[in-house]
């Protein structure tokens, strides 16, 4: 899942109402979503997206009150590891504790004078396909942020005499109880009104934070180092006494094209869309290439080889054939031997693929038959099982073609 993309568009859907962003920044043990993942709670009350199995989030709403009302970031450490109804969890048993942190924000921060927002411009930076690292500046018991600097893969500030553990620090309550006896642990920081500082891959750099500049020597090596390392999430000891920097990493969503506008691709885009995938529907007939059919998805109604004549395959493609024509499948699974995608997948059985490249073999990144492996049958569960093989080969965990 993209949640950070997610979050941009319901940030910019909710206009100029305050918002907090929680994020989950570090877990112990086991728990229902990875570090990274993140929830959007309006003014309003009004959510979008989880990050748990429903144990935290009436909480959460709860705090993110406190936070839009005062403006200041809120640490929250969770422990979900008890079984009894009188801990926290409300019994989940989940074995594993979460830390959240509750930040303030909103659509319109760090606009000025007419300008755009850094929300944003860090989504026109995704949008041109470009990463983007959120830099924000946590101080007090606020810097304890979960993981290990070492871990990170980032390294402190040069004259940092920051604990190598600074998770410790979150789980002194402020209120709440003892978390090792299945409590919630707080700690509050201090208001800072800037947004944070914002890097694009690509050399853009926008935004601000109190104590914070680009022009700081340390600053964008370290940042290029959590860039290579690809997290989601990280952390960057300041010099001691000044706290830490949160790192979070924005990626573009996954490029999808799929050949073909049959009934039987509907479903398989709502899913695609609904997993997080920009979809592209490429096929000549107008009548089927609509937003009535398609309505989340880019539509071009061209014929295929006039597509892939104007629109090079992105390496980083996601790709599916399955425009049901014979001819028109070879062309473009001929079209992409000659720079294979990121991913490749033909609709059909193995010895339609074989025909379609004959005299050549099939080459071992085309997935032929396309599709996870679960003894799909009807367009529903195709689908089913083509949106999974895509998450597992976007997670890397997806068999490779044999």
């Amino acid at each position: 899942m993209n949640d950070r993309c997610r979050m941009l568009r319901a940030l910019k859907a909710r206009g100029r109402q305050r918002c907090a962003m929680a994020t989950v920044i570090a877990v112990e043990g086991s728990a229902y979503r990875h570090a990274g993942a993140k929830m959007l709670i309006g003014e309003d009350g009004d959510a979008q997206g989880v990050i748990s199995a429903g144990c935290l989030e009436e909480d959460l709403r709860h705090r993110a009150g406190e936070v839009i009302a005062g403006g200041r970031p809120m640490s929250l450490t969770y422990d979900l590891r008890a079984e009894d109804d009188l801990s926290w969890g409300r019994g989940a048993g989940c074995n594993g504790r979460v830390t959240v942190y509750v930040e303030p924000c909103a659509w319109a921060d760090g606009a000025g004078d007419g300008g755009a927002s850094v929300w944003a411009r860090a989504a026109a930076c995704l949008e041109r396909g470009a990463r983007v690292v959120h830099a924000r500046r946590l101080r007090g018991e606020c810097m304890a942020i979960g993981a290990e600097n070492e871990a990170s893969g980032v390294g402190p500030h040069p004259n940092s005499e920051a604990p190598s553990r600074p998770a410790e620090a979150a789980r002194r309550p402020e209120r709440g109880g003892d978390p090792d006896a299945g409590g919630v642990s707080e700690c509050g920081g201090e208001r800072d009104d800037g947004a944070g500082l914002f890097y694009a891959e690509d050399g853009e750099t926008f935004g601000r934070a109190a104590g914070l500049g680009a022009a700081d020597e340390w600053l964008l090596p370290a940042i290029g180092r959590f860039l290579a390392r690809g997290a989601a999430i990280g952390t960057l000891a300041l010099p001691a006494g000044e706290g830490a920097l949160l790192l979070e990493l924005y990626r573009p969503p996954e490029r999808l094209i799929v050949f073909g506008a049959g009934p039987d691709t509907e479903l398989l885009v709502r899913l695609a869309a609904a997993a997080d995938f920009a979809v592209t529907v490429v096929d000549p007939r107008a009548a089927r290439c609509s937003a009535a059919n398609y309505p989340d998805a880019r539509l071009v109604a061209l014929h295929p080889e006039t597509y892939l004549a104007r629109h090079p395959i992105p390496a980083d493609a996601f790709v599916l054939v399955m425009t049901h024509g014979f001819a028109q499948d070879r062309q473009i699974v001929r079209r992409l031997q000659q720079a294979p995608p990121r991913y490749a997948g033909v609709l059909g059985a193995r010895g339609r693929t074989e025909r379609l490249l004959a005299p050549d073999p099939v080459p071992g990144w085309l997935h032929a038959p396309v599709g996870a492996d679960i003894g799909a049958e009807g367009p529903e569960e195709i689908a089913v099982s083509i949106v999974a093989e895509l998450i597992a080969h976007r997670s890397g965990r997806c068999r490779r073609p044999t």
